[in-house]
């Protein structure tokens, strides 16, 4: 028997977007994905925030903006991690985690690296410290799992003209193997260009072109994501994969291959195929 990981309801792809640095352009980003039924990651530069409405950052006061959605660490001040000191990194990291989970009041466990500037030292930096993934900025253009969390990246920024085929490829395949991860990161300023790929009417026309699938896409943030799959990677197999437990708190879904159905193992129980 081959089994894959199946995405929660048994669905066989996964969609997220990841935005950085807490721009005022992302009240208007959040009011256009919410009315389409997305859900993005927020990364923010806690020690840049802005004092008033005139400047081109959200104030701390509005940053209840991001309910329902995800906020993650993107470096307290913006640096290059390559060009820090291992303690100055530390700083970045827990500063930033620190002051965000004490102005939101929950766990932050996710980051994206600013100028997508990962090393091994910044990586280990970042586990210590108990984020759990790290986003680069380098363009995979498939739809692959991760294999290295604290290095994860994503499938293509929203301005690249192989964007709008990547939806439809997303949309119109039906995986019958690894299941499908599709992550869109951007900055929304960008929006605020007004070229052909990088304007409101565009976004509003891709947002629209991605939603609306939820019987076979789960729209999730990052870290929904990384604790789904972490999470279903403590499923317990017997040797001929007939018996299968579940140890967890989360119900999951598995898929055999060139099978079109799913099956649920509940959480903490044990089922036999």
């Amino acid at each position: 028997m081959r089994f894959f990981m199946r995405f929660p309801e048994g669905r066989k792809k996964a969609f997220t977007f990841s935005y950085d640095d807490g721009h005022r352009c992302d009240l208007k980003f959040i009011d256009i994905i919410n009315k389409y039924g997305l859900k993005s990651t927020f990364n923010l530069n806690m020690g840049i925030v802005a004092a008033s409405k005139d400047n081109s950052r959200l104030m701390r006061e509005e940053y209840s903006c991001y309910e329902g959605h995800e906020v993650a660490t993107h470096g307290y001040t913006h640096p290059f991690f390559s060009q820090l000191p291992p303690n100055m990194v530390t700083y970045e990291i827990t500063k930033d985690r620190s002051e965000m989970e004490e102005f939101f009041g929950k766990i932050i466990r996710g980051h994206a690296y600013a100028y997508g500037d990962v090393d091994e030292k910044s990586k280990e930096i970042l586990s210590n410290a108990g984020i759990v993934y790290g986003r680069g900025v380098k363009s995979t253009h498939n739809f692959g799992i991760p294999k290295d969390f604290l290095e994860w990246q994503p499938t293509c920024h929203h301005d690249e003209e192989c964007f709008m085929g990547l939806i439809d490829k997303f949309l119109e395949n039906n995986p019958i193997g690894s299941p499908y991860l599709f992550y869109v990161w951007g900055h929304t300023f960008e929006f605020g260009y007004n070229k052909e790929r990088n304007n409101w009417e565009y976004c509003e026309e891709f947002c629209k072109k991605i939603s609306g699938h939820e019987d076979s896409v789960w729209y999730a943030t990052n870290i929904e994501i990384y604790d789904y799959i972490h999470t279903y990677k403590q499923l317990q197999f017997s040797m001929d994969g007939k018996i299968i437990h579940n140890p967890t708190a989360t119900d999951l879904w598995i898929g055999e291959h060139y099978k079109d159905e799913t099956i649920k193992i509940p959480a903490g129980q044990t089922i036999k195929l």
